[in-house]
């Protein structure tokens, strides 16, 4: 129950917190700059990680059964997700490293047009990496893949090396009916039967594919862009308190200051993703690499499953609290609802 009403909870933040973003940058022109679109890109898919992506994980904990097909469609959505915002995050700091770089050309390059179809190419390219598993990891019985992978038991039950998810020896297991290779029997794939995420979803694929291949690797890429936005920054810094101690540059100067500001609300965003998802990451790194040491307790898993949803929750928050453009915002936005209702 207390993983229902965390998850409930954070759900419901997500979607508040993050509409509150989306609201605020459509209706201030002043909020309507490219930081602040991918940002929204952000929030619209932190929101529906309240919306969508929590009630399936709670779906998945019930088991409750239906169709492999949309099981899959549940965990894979899940995946989307977790790529549009990490996507955007990238984005972010493109965008920054661009305007700290070259503050000249930056208002020629990052044109509306090219906004808007950087915005659509990430949201694309989301969905092309979450359709992998439909590809290469499709199984048609979704019971005989669900036997083959060890599997979190939602009754809270212990599982025993000595025994499948259903119960069954090890021994007795029924190998695969069906393959990508293989033809598949008339009516395994509208069988209804229970959804599990790791029945679906490959523990293998999460840590080869989704973690190693495009979580880590960008979240390393994100550290070395706000690396190099810092030390540009600085060194800009340095040579605006030169020209200003001889009696210049000291709008630029200002200006550059608010850029570093808003730049550490923003790397700030980057370490909340890493905190958050990390330890469901070494999880499933724990289970693929050291199949010995057994399943990780429940209540491990339990936890790093909410971590990993409250990063959406958490991010309206910092960008509150962080950065007074928004602070103000909100507040007009919230202010305005309740004087319409």
């Amino acid at each position: 129950m207390l993983y229902i009403g965390l998850e409930v909870g954070v759900g419901a933040l997500a979607f508040v917190g993050n509409g509150l973003i989306c609201c605020s940058i459509l209706a201030a022109p002043t909020m309507q700059r490219v930081t602040n679109y991918f940002i929204a890109s952000q929030a619209a898919a932190d929101m529906m990680v309240g919306v969508l992506a929590v009630p399936f994980a709670l779906i998945m904990h019930f088991s409750l059964p239906m169709s492999p097909h949309c099981c899959r469609f549940l965990g894979v959505f899940i995946l989307l997700l977790t790529q549009t915002s990490i996507f955007s995050l990238l984005a972010i700091a493109g965008d920054r490293c661009l305007y700290v770089s070259a503050p000249l050309r930056y208002h020629s390059l990052m044109t509306s047009r090219r906004i808007k179809n950087s915005i659509v190419a990430l949201w694309l390219f989301s969905f092309t990496i979450v359709l992998v598993p439909y590809l290469i990891w499709h199984y048609c019985d979704l019971r005989s893949e669900a036997n083959a992978t060890l599997t979190l038991n939602v009754q809270g039950l212990l599982w025993r090396p000595s025994e499948r998810w259903d119960h069954t020896p090890l021994e007795a297991a029924p190998e695969p009916r069906c393959t990508p290779a293989r033809t598949c029997p008339p009516g395994t794939l509208d069988s209804a039967v229970p959804c599990v995420f790791e029945a679906v979803m490959e523990l293998r694929f999460m840590v080869y594919f989704n973690f190693l291949c495009c979580v880590l690797p960008s979240l390393l890429l994100l550290l070395a862009l706000y690396s190099h936005l810092f030390w540009v920054a600085h060194g800009h810094l340095c040579r605006m308190a030169k020209e200003q101690s001889g009696g210049g540059g000291g709008h630029c100067r200002s200006s550059l200051l608010g850029e570093l500001r808003a730049a550490r609300s923003l790397s700030l965003v980057v370490g909340v993703f890493a905190v958050c998802w990390l330890p469901l990451h070494v999880r499933n790194c724990v289970v693929v690499f050291c199949p010995g040491c057994g399943q990780p307790a429940p209540w491990l898993t339990y936890l790093s499953i909410v971590l990993s949803h409250s990063n959406s929750a958490i991010n309206p928050f910092i960008y509150a609290f962080q950065t007074l453009q928004f602070r103000t915002t909100f507040r007009r936005t919230v202010a305005s609802i309740f004087v319409h209702h």
